[in-house]
């Protein structure tokens, strides 16, 4: 039976900007996978202060479906990251660089740091 999308439930969400209040702690690493709506999760409006005010050195992400979307939807979510200084690699640890598209089922977007040892 095909209903028609307004008999649906609606789901109450969350942003991570709401989840400042409750944070403990200035730093965390998170692991997402939220089955390609990646790009809805990591704008400035949703996440831009939680990343602004919490230390996040890495973020574990299932690509795979991220790949669907427009070129334009994909480079804004690679923008949130880049423009914060993050780099993204493979699980291997090996940097990527090549298009996007070519990328792995899961990538680590990792914070660069100015810390030399």
């Amino acid at each position: 039976m095909n209903l028609p999308c307004n008999t649906l439930s609606p789901i109450r969400t969350i942003l991570l900007n709401d989840l400042l209040p409750l944070m403990r702690s200035k730093a965390a690493l998170l692991k997402v996978d939220v089955e390609g709506h990646e790009v809805n999760v990591f704008t400035d409006s949703s996440a831009g202060q939680f990343f602004d005010k919490i230390d996040i050195p890495l973020v574990f992400v299932e690509w795979i479906e991220c790949k669907r979307h427009s070129v334009d939807v994909v480079q804004r979510l690679l923008n949130f990251f880049y423009s914060r200084n993050y780099t993204v690699f493979n699980v291997d640890n090996s940097k990527l660089e090549k298009h996007y598209l070519n990328w792995s089922k899961y990538v680590l977007f990792k914070k660069s740091t100015n810390i030399h040892f």
